[in-house]
């Protein structure tokens, strides 16, 4: 069975605040007597659920559309981290616990990170919650994951960076490692405790600093 690991695409959702609104409006209508039905829809590259390319934050690096698509499917884990609180970070020493119980993280390993954040997608003003106070991974968990060689890090919260770091240090050390981001993930919670094939294929967007992606996960134990 395929686990869906996205937001729905929607009006008014939430959006961090330096980045594009998410609009979507009705542009032919069947009921109008015209032939088909279609949208026009207006995001940015990092709209809902999405994934964070290298150029994000280094110009001279890989653009969405330059990357394998090996990067964005792998085997992964999911690192249950619903202990960290609102502003708070998940440390190395946290990330070395959890290889105690659930094994040495390997190369080439997607690590999703289950902090229960998701619970706070909403519409509208209630998504205001979403977007304050989020936890994030700190600069040493961080620097961990790139050295164990992961080629993707994943969160359900509006950023990998917790909402206080202005330096925005877990982005420069994955990305500057050539390690894609995945953010706004959501149902994380099924993954803990499993071994699972995880996808997120992103649009080719041309020169793109990231993209929307429709993420997924198989459960691969029986």
């Amino acid at each position: 069975m395929l686990l869906d690991l996205s937001h729905t695409l929607e009006n008014d959702q939430p959006h961090f605040a330096t980045h594009t609104k998410f609009f979507r409006m009705m542009w032919n209508r069947l009921e109008f007597g015209d032939r088909s039905a279609h949208a026009q829809i207006i995001m940015g590259e990092h709209s809902g659920t999405h994934v964070d390319a290298p150029m994000h934050f280094y110009p001279e690096s890989a653009s969405i559309d330059a990357l394998d698509l090996d990067h964005f499917t792998g085997l992964g884990r999911c690192v249950d981290a619903a202990f960290v609180g609102p502003d708070q970070t998940l440390s190395a020493d946290d990330l070395l616990n959890s290889e105690k119980r659930e094994g040495v993280i390997n190369s080439g390993e997607i690590v999703l990170i289950h902090y229960g954040f998701d619970r706070w997608w909403q519409k509208g003003a209630e998504a205001r919650r979403y977007r304050t106070a989020w936890p994030g991974l700190s600069e040493d968990a961080a620097m961990l994951l790139a050295t164990r060689g992961v080629k993707a890090v994943g969160t359900d919260a509006i950023s990998i960076d917790t909402s206080k770091d202005q330096a925005i240090v877990a982005h420069q050390r994955l990305l500057g490692a050539g390690v894609v981001i995945y953010e706004n993930l959501t149902r994380l919670e099924t993954l803990v405790g499993h071994r699972f094939r995880f996808w997120g294929m992103p649009l080719k967007i041309g020169g793109g600093t990231g993209s929307p992606v429709r993420a997924y996960a198989e459960i691969l134990e029986s």
